[in-house]
């Protein structure tokens, strides 16, 4: 008899359903689809970033050539393991193999890509709200470069300032300016963003919800609800977008998304430990391993609302 909370006798799905779970996580997911990969091994890896680059300068014939200087530091990568339980009925799968499929689909592909966003993006896991361990100061939001939307007034440039001043920042600090990782809400502001005349300022035929936004001031932007870190039990951080150089993200994953089903263990629902064999349930168990870095954080400047007056 199984352990209590434990999964036993545990089955693995067949590769033709777990593959398109995996590839729809990496499509949903902002940071799976917008940073570098990198190959990852288990245990911790050291990750070389480049710090500066070689330069090249006029030289006279027959003159000495111009040294120059190649500069890289190590980033240590630890890699992290997220996983993710869900039960459906038997009678269900019995009577919808198709429907099931598509299900776990949806469900667990949704959970992966929201888990990976919010590590990366907040360092926080969607499950408790709490910060992961070991990676202080190791997520986008932790970068110095902070940008109050509504700063600056129409007549100033509006919304279209506010995103310049970000740009400064990490293209001050050495950096490209690659695309923007935002909430949502954010395409609402470049919706309702009009200048001192009235005029939209991101939409030139007049304002339109229905137009995906997917550029701003020429960059391309992905919309994410973990950009704002409302997830699962975190809070609402109040950011609305990050952008910056994406180049200086890397992430590997270690293991491809592993789904495994039983419906012979028991495991905590609701906080009440249930049979699933008494209760004619399957539990499917979703896991990735994955781990990131993050060569500057400079490199990134956090677009947030300020804070709610009391």
């Amino acid at each position: 008899m199984p352990s209590p909370g434990i999964l036993a006798d545990i089955g693995q799905l067949p590769v033709e359903v777990v593959a398109p779970i995996f590839e729809k996580a990496q499509e949903q997911s902002l940071i799976l689809s917008m940073a570098n990969t990198m190959p990852l091994s288990y245990g911790q890896t050291n990750i070389p970033v480049i710090t500066q680059r070689p330069e090249a300068g006029p030289v006279g014939e027959s003159e000495r050539k111009p040294g120059s200087e190649y500069r890289y530091e190590m980033r240590v990568v630890t890699p992290r393991k997220f996983a993710t339980i869900v039960t459906v009925s038997q009678e269900f799968m019995d009577a919808d193999i198709a429907g099931l499929y598509s299900q776990i689909q949806g469900d667990l592909s949704f959970a992966i890509a929201r888990a990976v966003d919010l590590a990366v993006l907040h360092g926080r896991a969607a499950t408790t709200g709490d910060a992961l361990a070991g990676v202080e100061g190791q997520f986008l939001n932790a970068t110095d470069n902070r940008v109050t939307l509504g700063t600056a007034l129409p007549d100033e440039g509006g919304l279209a300032k506010d995103i310049g001043d970000g740009y400064e920042l990490v293209v001050d600090a050495g950096h490209d300016f690659t695309s923007f990782a935002a909430d949502p809400r954010f395409r609402a502001r470049a919706v309702n963003a009009y200048d001192s005349f009235g005029r939209p300022l991101f939409q030139a035929a007049g304002p339109d919800l229905s137009d995906a936004t997917m550029t701003v001031m020429g960059l391309p932007v992905r919309y994410g609800r973990a950009v704002s870190g409302k997830i699962g039990a975190n809070h609402d951080t109040r950011v609305r977008a990050i952008g910056g150089d994406f180049n200086q993200l890397r992430v590997g994953i270690v293991k491809d998304l592993r789904l495994d089903f039983t419906d012979s263990a028991s495991i905590t629902l609701g906080g009440q430990l249930v049979s699933l064999w008494e209760n004619n349930l399957v539990a499917l168990r979703a896991e990735i391993i994955f781990g990131w870095a993050i060569g500057d954080l400079e490199a990134f400047a956090a677009y947030e609302d300020a804070p709610a007056r009391s």
